[in-house]
């Protein structure tokens, strides 16, 4: 009897804790993909593809993220929130630029992101964004929108730093 009152208990206290993503949600990892952007700069608009790589630490339902370049010379910090969608069991993410190698408001929403066992998964998302610090065309006003689409390639924890 006492073992079972304790499991009830244990079981009551767990639901009135509120929702907990489980480990298959957890985004941690290296992620690579590309990018799909249209912008204006400097009043011109332009659209450009670029290969790009992304490292997520994830705490619960707190994300941080890094995009860094291809060359490694460039990256911005992201840190944001998780959420478990309402009667299913999808989820997404939203965060925002907080750091960087250059000055950028950037706002970028996960969708239809799905992981699965043996580390893979892929993520969706959309970004909007301004700076007029971007490398090579400093002081140049740019905003535009990105879709961006990404595979993990390893699970492993990057370990980005908090903003």
């Amino acid at each position: 009897m006492g073992h079972q009152l304790w499991l009830i208990c244990a079981t009551l206290g767990l639901l009135a804790s509120g929702p907990v993503l489980a480990a298959d949600r957890d985004l941690t990892g290296t992620w690579e993909g590309i990018q799909v952007c249209d912008d204006t700069d400097g009043g011109v608009a332009q659209n450009f593809v670029t290969d790009d790589r992304v490292e997520i630490t994830q705490r619960g339902d707190h994300l941080r993220l890094r995009r860094v370049t291809q060359d490694g010379a460039e990256s911005l910090t992201y840190e944001g929130t998780v959420v478990a969608l309402a009667h299913s069991d999808r989820f997404e993410a939203m965060v925002s630029v907080c750091d960087g190698s250059y000055e950028a408001r950037e706002m970028l929403r996960l969708r239809r992101v799905q992981v699965g066992g043996g580390g893979g998964g892929t993520f969706d998302a959309e970004s909007l964004y301004e700076s007029s610090d971007v490398p090579g065309i400093r002081g140049t006003q740019i905003f535009g929108t990105c879709k961006w689409a990404y595979e993990r390639v390893s699970p492993d924890n990057p370990r980005v730093r908090r903003c």
